[in-house]
Protein backbone atom coordinates (compact mmCIF):
# COMPACT_ATOMS: atom_id res chain seq x y z
CA UNK A 1 0.00 0.00 0.00
CA UNK A 2 2.55 2.60 0.68
CA UNK A 3 4.49 1.77 -2.30
CA UNK A 4 1.21 2.41 -3.97
CA UNK A 5 0.63 6.14 -2.22
CA UNK A 6 4.35 6.79 -3.22
CA UNK A 7 4.10 5.72 -6.96
CA UNK A 8 0.82 7.90 -6.84
CA UNK A 9 2.61 11.05 -5.38
CA UNK A 10 5.99 10.89 -7.80
CA UNK A 11 3.18 10.38 -10.92
CA UNK A 12 1.29 13.61 -9.41
CA UNK A 13 4.42 15.51 -8.75
CA UNK A 14 5.45 14.77 -12.10
CA UNK A 15 2.27 15.93 -13.89
CA UNK A 16 2.08 18.86 -11.82
CA UNK A 17 5.42 19.94 -12.78
CA UNK A 18 4.42 19.42 -16.47
CA UNK A 19 1.08 21.18 -16.11
CA UNK A 20 3.14 24.52 -14.96
CA UNK A 21 5.98 24.33 -17.93
CA UNK A 22 3.37 23.96 -20.21
CA UNK A 23 1.01 26.70 -18.22
CA UNK A 24 4.16 29.03 -17.73
CA UNK A 25 3.27 30.95 -20.87
CA UNK A 26 -0.46 30.93 -20.58
CA UNK A 27 0.53 32.63 -16.90
CA UNK A 28 3.04 35.27 -17.97
CA UNK A 29 -0.08 36.37 -20.51
CA UNK A 30 -2.46 37.55 -17.63
CA UNK A 31 0.01 39.62 -15.99
CA UNK A 32 -0.69 43.54 -17.04
CA UNK A 33 1.94 45.50 -19.14
CA UNK A 34 4.04 46.56 -15.80
CA UNK A 35 4.12 43.19 -14.11
CA UNK A 36 5.35 41.58 -17.22
CA UNK A 37 7.58 44.15 -18.16
CA UNK A 38 9.22 43.64 -14.18
CA UNK A 39 9.56 39.92 -15.26
CA UNK A 40 11.09 40.05 -18.58
CA UNK A 41 13.95 42.82 -17.09
CA UNK A 42 14.83 40.95 -14.21
CA UNK A 43 14.86 37.88 -16.66
CA UNK A 44 16.72 39.64 -19.09
CA UNK A 45 18.84 41.78 -17.19
CA UNK A 46 22.29 41.05 -18.82
CA UNK A 47 23.76 40.87 -15.23
CA UNK A 48 22.49 37.23 -15.47
CA UNK A 49 23.49 36.22 -18.79
CA UNK A 50 26.08 33.97 -18.10
CA UNK A 51 23.71 31.43 -16.99
CA UNK A 52 20.60 32.70 -18.67
CA UNK A 53 18.98 29.82 -20.78
CA UNK A 54 15.65 31.74 -20.62
CA UNK A 55 14.47 34.99 -22.73
CA UNK A 56 11.20 36.50 -22.49
CA UNK A 57 9.44 35.37 -26.30
CA UNK A 58 6.39 35.59 -27.44
CA UNK A 59 5.20 32.32 -28.50
CA UNK A 60 3.19 34.54 -31.40
CA UNK A 61 6.74 35.98 -32.75
CA UNK A 62 8.13 35.67 -36.39
CA UNK A 63 11.56 33.96 -35.36
CA UNK A 64 12.15 33.88 -39.65
CA UNK A 65 11.20 37.39 -40.05
CA UNK A 66 15.14 38.50 -40.62
CA UNK A 67 15.35 35.79 -43.03
CA UNK A 68 12.60 36.58 -45.05
CA UNK A 69 13.33 39.97 -45.30
CA UNK A 70 16.99 38.98 -46.40
CA UNK A 71 15.79 36.61 -49.01
CA UNK A 72 13.59 39.30 -50.64
CA UNK A 73 15.89 41.58 -50.80
CA UNK A 74 18.81 38.73 -52.37
CA UNK A 75 19.32 36.82 -55.32
CA UNK A 76 20.47 33.92 -53.52
CA UNK A 77 21.60 30.36 -55.28
CA UNK A 78 21.50 27.03 -53.91
CA UNK A 79 24.95 27.25 -54.62
CA UNK A 80 25.86 30.04 -52.71
CA UNK A 81 25.28 28.98 -49.39
CA UNK A 82 27.88 27.42 -47.25
CA UNK A 83 26.99 24.81 -45.07
CA UNK A 84 26.63 25.82 -41.40
CA UNK A 85 27.58 24.26 -37.83
CA UNK A 86 25.86 26.15 -34.83
CA UNK A 87 27.57 25.87 -31.73
CA UNK A 88 25.75 27.34 -28.62
CA UNK A 89 27.72 29.37 -25.10
CA UNK A 90 28.04 28.09 -21.73
CA UNK A 91 24.09 26.56 -20.64
CA UNK A 92 22.95 26.67 -23.95
CA UNK A 93 23.23 23.15 -25.10
CA UNK A 94 20.57 20.84 -24.32
CA UNK A 95 21.42 18.15 -22.04
CA UNK A 96 19.87 14.74 -21.73
CA UNK A 97 19.96 12.18 -18.49
CA UNK A 98 19.62 8.40 -17.54
CA UNK A 99 19.96 7.71 -14.05
CA UNK A 100 19.98 4.47 -12.17
CA UNK A 101 20.68 5.48 -8.68
CA UNK A 102 20.71 2.74 -5.24
CA UNK A 103 19.91 6.69 -3.43
CA UNK A 104 18.08 10.10 -4.07
CA UNK A 105 18.10 13.34 -2.20
CA UNK A 106 14.22 13.29 -1.40
CA UNK A 107 11.95 10.55 -1.54
CA UNK A 108 9.93 11.97 -4.57
CA UNK A 109 13.18 12.27 -6.92
CA UNK A 110 13.32 9.32 -9.61
CA UNK A 111 16.11 6.85 -8.91
CA UNK A 112 15.81 4.80 -11.97
CA UNK A 113 14.65 6.96 -15.52
CA UNK A 114 15.64 6.00 -19.10
CA UNK A 115 16.92 9.11 -21.19
CA UNK A 116 14.94 12.16 -20.31
CA UNK A 117 15.50 16.12 -20.92
CA UNK A 118 17.45 17.43 -18.38
CA UNK A 119 18.53 20.65 -19.36
CA UNK A 120 17.20 22.62 -19.37
CA UNK A 121 13.76 21.56 -18.52
CA UNK A 122 11.45 24.07 -17.06
CA UNK A 123 9.53 22.08 -15.08
CA UNK A 124 12.55 20.62 -13.06
CA UNK A 125 12.22 24.26 -11.24
CA UNK A 126 9.52 22.62 -9.11
CA UNK A 127 12.26 19.95 -7.90
CA UNK A 128 15.52 21.91 -7.67
CA UNK A 129 16.92 19.15 -5.37
CA UNK A 130 16.43 16.16 -7.91
CA UNK A 131 17.71 18.31 -10.59
CA UNK A 132 21.01 19.86 -9.11
CA UNK A 133 21.57 16.54 -8.00
CA UNK A 134 21.48 14.97 -11.36
CA UNK A 135 23.26 17.75 -13.04
CA UNK A 136 25.79 17.99 -10.28
CA UNK A 137 29.78 16.85 -11.25
CA UNK A 138 32.71 16.47 -9.69
CA UNK A 139 36.35 16.83 -10.13
CA UNK A 140 39.26 14.29 -8.79
CA UNK A 141 42.37 15.68 -8.59
CA UNK A 142 44.59 12.66 -8.46
CA UNK A 143 42.88 11.02 -11.93
CA UNK A 144 42.30 14.45 -13.73
CA UNK A 145 38.63 13.03 -14.31
CA UNK A 146 35.41 14.52 -13.70
CA UNK A 147 32.69 12.52 -12.47
CA UNK A 148 28.81 12.37 -12.37
CA UNK A 149 26.74 12.32 -9.52
CA UNK A 150 27.15 8.21 -9.11
CA UNK A 151 24.24 6.64 -11.55
CA UNK A 152 23.75 9.54 -13.49
CA UNK A 153 24.48 9.54 -17.22
CA UNK A 154 24.52 12.46 -19.40
CA UNK A 155 24.61 13.27 -22.83
CA UNK A 156 24.42 16.50 -25.51
CA UNK A 157 20.46 16.31 -27.02
CA UNK A 158 19.99 15.80 -30.94
CA UNK A 159 23.63 16.30 -31.73
CA UNK A 160 23.97 17.19 -35.52
CA UNK A 161 20.27 18.30 -35.13
CA UNK A 162 19.34 21.40 -34.18
CA UNK A 163 16.36 20.67 -31.48
CA UNK A 164 19.67 21.15 -28.70
CA UNK A 165 20.62 24.26 -29.52
CA UNK A 166 17.43 26.44 -31.01
CA UNK A 167 15.92 25.92 -27.75
CA UNK A 168 16.42 24.38 -24.45
CA UNK A 169 12.78 22.90 -24.04
CA UNK A 170 10.14 21.05 -25.38
CA UNK A 171 7.04 20.09 -24.32
CA UNK A 172 5.12 17.31 -26.33
CA UNK A 173 7.18 18.37 -29.16
CA UNK A 174 6.26 22.20 -28.96
CA UNK A 175 9.54 24.32 -28.22
CA UNK A 176 8.69 25.91 -24.95
CA UNK A 177 9.32 30.14 -26.21
CA UNK A 178 10.90 31.02 -23.19
CA UNK A 179 13.67 28.79 -23.54
CA UNK A 180 14.68 29.97 -26.84
CA UNK A 181 18.51 30.10 -28.06
CA UNK A 182 19.49 29.84 -31.59
CA UNK A 183 15.75 29.70 -32.46
CA UNK A 184 15.67 32.99 -34.54
CA UNK A 185 19.07 32.33 -36.50
CA UNK A 186 17.70 28.79 -37.12
CA UNK A 187 14.18 30.22 -38.70
CA UNK A 188 16.42 32.88 -40.59
CA UNK A 189 18.90 30.62 -42.06
CA UNK A 190 15.56 27.87 -43.02
CA UNK A 191 14.05 30.84 -44.81
CA UNK A 192 17.12 31.10 -46.90
CA UNK A 193 16.65 27.89 -48.18
CA UNK A 194 18.75 26.29 -45.57
CA UNK A 195 17.94 22.24 -44.03
CA UNK A 196 18.40 21.08 -41.16
CA UNK A 197 20.03 17.74 -41.23
CA UNK A 198 21.74 18.71 -44.74
CA UNK A 199 23.30 22.28 -44.21
CA UNK A 200 22.04 22.94 -41.18
CA UNK A 201 23.51 21.33 -37.98
CA UNK A 202 23.94 21.64 -34.25
CA UNK A 203 26.80 20.67 -32.37
CA UNK A 204 25.24 20.91 -28.25
CA UNK A 205 27.90 19.94 -25.81
CA UNK A 206 28.59 18.96 -21.93
CA UNK A 207 29.20 23.07 -21.27
CA UNK A 208 29.83 21.50 -17.58
CA UNK A 209 33.36 20.82 -18.89
CA UNK A 210 36.42 22.60 -19.50
CA UNK A 211 37.04 23.06 -23.56
CA UNK A 212 40.30 20.67 -23.41
CA UNK A 213 38.67 17.91 -21.40
CA UNK A 214 36.09 17.20 -24.57
CA UNK A 215 38.74 15.59 -26.01
CA UNK A 216 39.06 12.83 -23.70
CA UNK A 217 35.54 12.22 -23.31
CA UNK A 218 35.18 12.04 -27.90
CA UNK A 219 33.45 15.06 -28.15
CA UNK A 220 35.85 16.58 -30.38
CA UNK A 221 35.78 13.27 -32.28
CA UNK A 222 32.58 13.51 -33.05
CA UNK A 223 32.52 17.54 -34.05
CA UNK A 224 35.14 16.43 -36.09
CA UNK A 225 32.74 13.28 -37.87
CA UNK A 226 29.98 15.58 -37.95
CA UNK A 227 31.93 18.58 -40.23
CA UNK A 228 33.26 15.62 -42.50
CA UNK A 229 29.67 14.40 -42.54
CA UNK A 230 27.93 17.63 -43.49
CA UNK A 231 31.19 18.60 -46.09
CA UNK A 232 29.88 15.30 -47.89
CA UNK A 233 26.20 15.65 -48.02
CA UNK A 234 27.04 19.52 -49.47
CA UNK A 235 28.71 18.10 -52.71
CA UNK A 236 32.57 18.73 -50.52
CA UNK A 237 31.92 22.46 -49.47
CA UNK A 238 33.38 23.38 -46.56
CA UNK A 239 31.45 24.48 -43.41
CA UNK A 240 31.41 27.68 -41.50
CA UNK A 241 31.31 27.24 -37.77
CA UNK A 242 29.54 29.87 -35.98
CA UNK A 243 30.04 30.26 -32.50
CA UNK A 244 28.27 32.02 -29.24
CA UNK A 245 29.92 32.29 -25.81
CA UNK A 246 31.74 29.71 -24.72
CA UNK A 247 30.81 28.25 -27.79
CA UNK A 248 34.08 30.47 -29.31
CA UNK A 249 36.73 28.89 -27.14
CA UNK A 250 35.32 25.29 -27.48
CA UNK A 251 35.52 25.22 -30.69
CA UNK A 252 39.06 26.92 -31.23
CA UNK A 253 40.80 25.07 -29.04
CA UNK A 254 39.30 21.76 -31.32
CA UNK A 255 40.76 24.05 -33.96
CA UNK A 256 44.09 24.72 -32.32
CA UNK A 257 44.86 21.33 -30.91
CA UNK A 258 42.21 18.82 -32.60
CA UNK A 259 42.94 18.95 -36.28
CA UNK A 260 45.65 19.36 -38.53
CA UNK A 261 45.84 22.88 -41.22
CA UNK A 262 45.78 20.26 -43.99
CA UNK A 263 41.78 19.08 -42.29
CA UNK A 264 41.03 22.35 -41.81
CA UNK A 265 41.87 23.89 -45.36
CA UNK A 266 39.92 20.81 -46.67
CA UNK A 267 36.91 21.29 -44.25
CA UNK A 268 36.42 24.30 -43.06
CA UNK A 269 35.74 27.46 -44.58
CA UNK A 270 35.62 30.41 -41.53
CA UNK A 271 34.96 30.53 -38.10
CA UNK A 272 32.78 33.22 -37.06
CA UNK A 273 32.40 33.45 -33.00
CA UNK A 274 30.10 35.95 -31.35
CA UNK A 275 30.59 37.18 -27.98
CA UNK A 276 33.59 34.97 -27.25
CA UNK A 277 34.74 35.13 -23.78
CA UNK A 278 38.50 35.35 -24.75
CA UNK A 279 39.98 36.17 -21.80
CA UNK A 280 37.13 35.07 -19.37
CA UNK A 281 34.40 37.02 -17.65
CA UNK A 282 34.44 37.56 -13.95
CA UNK A 283 30.58 36.63 -13.55
CA UNK A 284 31.91 33.49 -13.49
CA UNK A 285 33.86 33.34 -10.42
CA UNK A 286 30.29 35.37 -8.57
CA UNK A 287 28.65 31.95 -9.90
CA UNK A 288 31.55 29.85 -8.01
CA UNK A 289 31.32 31.53 -4.86
CA UNK A 290 27.49 33.04 -4.54
CA UNK A 291 26.01 31.18 -6.96
CA UNK A 292 22.95 32.39 -10.21
CA UNK A 293 19.53 32.00 -11.07
CA UNK A 294 19.59 32.17 -14.30
CA UNK A 295 17.52 35.66 -14.33
CA UNK A 296 14.52 33.60 -12.57
CA UNK A 297 13.21 35.92 -10.21
CA UNK A 298 10.38 38.02 -9.91
CA UNK A 299 9.59 41.41 -7.31
CA UNK A 300 13.24 40.35 -5.79
CA UNK A 301 12.32 36.75 -5.12
CA UNK A 302 14.63 33.99 -6.15
CA UNK A 303 12.41 31.44 -8.30
CA UNK A 304 15.76 29.10 -8.98
CA UNK A 305 17.97 28.53 -5.84
CA UNK A 306 21.49 30.79 -6.18
CA UNK A 307 22.93 28.33 -3.69
CA UNK A 308 22.00 25.22 -5.57
CA UNK A 309 23.56 26.21 -8.60
CA UNK A 310 26.49 27.27 -6.61
CA UNK A 311 27.51 23.67 -5.86
CA UNK A 312 26.80 22.71 -9.32
CA UNK A 313 29.32 25.42 -10.39
CA UNK A 314 31.94 24.90 -8.12
CA UNK A 315 33.29 21.22 -9.71
CA UNK A 316 31.91 22.37 -13.33
CA UNK A 317 35.49 22.91 -14.98
CA UNK A 318 33.73 24.46 -17.96
CA UNK A 319 32.42 27.69 -15.59
CA UNK A 320 36.19 27.57 -13.43
CA UNK A 321 38.02 27.86 -16.91
CA UNK A 322 35.89 31.32 -17.21
CA UNK A 323 37.23 32.57 -14.25
CA UNK A 324 40.29 35.22 -14.42
CA UNK A 325 43.34 34.23 -15.86
CA UNK A 326 46.66 34.74 -13.92
CA UNK A 327 48.37 35.83 -17.51
CA UNK A 328 45.57 38.19 -18.51
CA UNK A 329 44.78 40.13 -15.85
CA UNK A 330 47.20 42.38 -13.20
CA UNK A 331 47.95 40.70 -10.43
CA UNK A 332 47.00 43.46 -8.61
CA UNK A 333 43.66 43.77 -9.38
CA UNK A 334 41.41 43.21 -6.48
CA UNK A 335 38.46 40.93 -7.77
CA UNK A 336 36.58 40.06 -4.30
CA UNK A 337 36.52 42.02 -1.39
CA UNK A 338 35.62 41.26 2.35
CA UNK A 339 35.53 43.72 4.93
CA UNK A 340 38.48 41.98 5.92
CA UNK A 341 40.50 40.81 2.98
CA UNK A 342 40.85 41.57 -0.41
CA UNK A 343 41.66 38.79 -3.58
CA UNK A 344 43.24 38.72 -6.23
CA UNK A 345 44.56 36.06 -8.50
CA UNK A 346 47.53 35.65 -6.33
CA UNK A 347 45.48 34.39 -3.65
CA UNK A 348 42.41 32.90 -5.25
CA UNK A 349 43.76 29.50 -2.96
CA UNK A 350 42.46 31.99 0.23
CA UNK A 351 39.59 33.27 -1.76
CA UNK A 352 38.15 29.10 -2.95
CA UNK A 353 39.28 28.22 0.70
CA UNK A 354 37.39 31.16 2.77
CA UNK A 355 34.40 30.87 1.06
CA UNK A 356 33.79 26.93 1.76
CA UNK A 357 34.98 26.12 -2.47
CA UNK A 358 38.75 24.63 -1.33
CA UNK A 359 37.70 21.96 -4.20
CA UNK A 360 37.70 24.63 -6.79
CA UNK A 361 41.14 25.31 -6.61
CA UNK A 362 42.51 22.07 -8.01
CA UNK A 363 40.18 22.59 -11.14
CA UNK A 364 41.01 26.35 -11.45
CA UNK A 365 44.93 25.29 -11.09
CA UNK A 366 44.31 22.53 -13.97
CA UNK A 367 42.36 25.06 -16.52
CA UNK A 368 43.65 28.06 -16.14
CA UNK A 369 45.84 28.24 -18.90
CA UNK A 370 43.21 26.44 -21.55
CA UNK A 371 41.83 30.29 -22.81
CA UNK A 372 45.28 31.62 -22.58
CA UNK A 373 47.15 28.87 -24.84
CA UNK A 374 44.22 29.61 -27.58
CA UNK A 375 45.75 31.44 -30.87
CA UNK A 376 44.23 32.70 -34.25
CA UNK A 377 43.01 29.39 -36.14
CA UNK A 378 44.96 30.29 -39.15
CA UNK A 379 41.28 30.39 -41.47
CA UNK A 380 39.38 33.17 -42.30
CA UNK A 381 37.53 34.75 -38.97
CA UNK A 382 34.51 36.94 -38.43
CA UNK A 383 34.36 37.82 -35.03
CA UNK A 384 31.29 39.45 -33.82
CA UNK A 385 30.52 41.36 -30.51
CA UNK A 386 28.08 43.75 -28.90
CA UNK A 387 29.43 46.76 -26.26
CA UNK A 388 28.24 49.78 -24.18
CA UNK A 389 26.75 47.90 -21.65
CA UNK A 390 27.24 47.56 -17.77
CA UNK A 391 29.36 44.96 -17.17
CA UNK A 392 30.84 42.89 -13.78
CA UNK A 393 34.09 42.96 -13.06
CA UNK A 394 34.62 42.68 -9.73
CA UNK A 395 32.40 42.21 -5.87
CA UNK A 396 32.36 43.24 -2.55
CA UNK A 397 30.97 40.73 -0.11
CA UNK A 398 29.81 42.01 3.14
CA UNK A 399 30.18 38.41 4.11
CA UNK A 400 30.44 34.94 2.40
CA UNK A 401 27.29 33.93 2.90
CA UNK A 402 25.55 37.28 1.39
CA UNK A 403 25.18 37.79 -2.39
CA UNK A 404 27.78 40.55 -3.24
CA UNK A 405 27.65 44.23 -4.54
CA UNK A 406 28.88 44.07 -8.08
CA UNK A 407 30.61 46.72 -9.53
CA UNK A 408 29.76 46.99 -13.32
CA UNK A 409 32.00 49.53 -14.33
CA UNK A 410 32.91 47.89 -17.53
CA UNK A 411 30.99 48.63 -20.97
CA UNK A 412 31.49 45.13 -22.34
CA UNK A 413 28.14 43.10 -23.37
CA UNK A 414 26.59 42.89 -20.00
CA UNK A 415 28.12 39.51 -19.38
CA UNK A 416 31.83 39.51 -20.98
CA UNK A 417 33.92 42.62 -20.38
CA UNK A 418 35.62 44.42 -23.24
CA UNK A 419 38.81 43.45 -22.90
CA UNK A 420 38.27 39.90 -23.14
CA UNK A 421 35.74 40.63 -26.28
CA UNK A 422 38.27 42.28 -28.07
CA UNK A 423 40.79 39.41 -27.68
CA UNK A 424 40.12 38.29 -31.33
CA UNK A 425 41.15 41.70 -32.60
CA UNK A 426 44.89 40.40 -32.27
CA UNK A 427 44.66 37.56 -34.62
CA UNK A 428 45.81 39.63 -37.74
CA UNK A 429 48.83 39.50 -35.90
CA UNK A 430 49.29 35.95 -35.96
CA UNK A 431 47.92 34.42 -39.48
CA UNK A 432 47.70 35.83 -43.03
CA UNK A 433 44.02 34.87 -43.58
CA UNK A 434 41.74 37.61 -43.46
CA UNK A 435 39.89 38.34 -39.59
CA UNK A 436 36.91 40.88 -39.73
CA UNK A 437 36.01 42.34 -36.31
CA UNK A 438 32.05 43.61 -36.37
CA UNK A 439 30.89 45.23 -33.30
CA UNK A 440 27.13 46.08 -32.34
CA UNK A 441 26.67 49.09 -30.20
CA UNK A 442 24.29 48.34 -26.70
CA UNK A 443 23.66 44.43 -28.01
CA UNK A 444 23.98 41.96 -25.06
CA UNK A 445 25.33 38.96 -25.07
CA UNK A 446 22.32 36.64 -25.50
CA UNK A 447 20.53 39.35 -27.87
CA UNK A 448 23.23 38.70 -29.96
CA UNK A 449 21.74 35.58 -31.04
CA UNK A 450 18.18 37.29 -31.68
CA UNK A 451 18.98 40.75 -32.75
CA UNK A 452 18.32 41.24 -36.40
CA UNK A 453 21.53 42.87 -37.48
CA UNK A 454 23.50 40.41 -35.92
CA UNK A 455 21.55 37.99 -37.87
CA UNK A 456 21.01 39.53 -40.91
CA UNK A 457 25.61 39.99 -41.06
CA UNK A 458 25.49 36.11 -40.12
CA UNK A 459 23.37 35.92 -43.01
CA UNK A 460 25.77 37.93 -45.25
CA UNK A 461 28.96 35.66 -44.92
CA UNK A 462 27.25 32.76 -45.04
CA UNK A 463 25.16 33.05 -48.43
CA UNK A 464 28.38 34.90 -49.51
CA UNK A 465 26.24 38.20 -50.00
CA UNK A 466 28.73 40.15 -48.40
CA UNK A 467 31.59 41.71 -50.52
CA UNK A 468 33.78 42.47 -47.51
CA UNK A 469 36.16 39.66 -47.25
CA UNK A 470 39.11 41.83 -45.84
CA UNK A 471 39.94 43.28 -42.13
CA UNK A 472 37.40 45.95 -41.19
CA UNK A 473 38.14 48.58 -38.84
CA UNK A 474 36.73 48.09 -35.56
CA UNK A 475 34.01 50.31 -34.10
CA UNK A 476 36.21 51.10 -30.71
Amino acid sequence: MYNKILASAIVLIYLSCVVYAQSLGDMLKTLNDEQLQDFCDELEHPRHALFQPLRCASPDEDYGAVGKKFKASHNIKDSDRDPVILLPGLGASGLDAEIHKNNSVAWYCFKNLDWFHLWFAVEEILVQGCWMDNLHIQYDPVTGLYNNTYGVNIRPTDFGGVKGVSYLDYKLGIPVSLTSVYSNMVASLQEVGYTVGQDLRGAPYDWRLPADYQEKIGWYQALQELIEETYTLNGNKPVVIVTHSMGGPTALYFLNNYVTPQWLDQYVKSFMPIAGPWSGAPNALRAVLSGDNFGLSFLGIDIVSKKKFRDVARGAGGVVELLPNPDVNKTSTVFVSTPTKNYTIDNFDELFADFGTPSTQPIYKDVDTVLLALHAPQIPVYCLYGYGIATEIAYSYPSVDDQPVIDDSDLGDGTVPLYSLKECMNWDKQQKEPVTIETFNLVGHSDMLHAPAVIEYVLSIVTNQNSTSSKVASQL
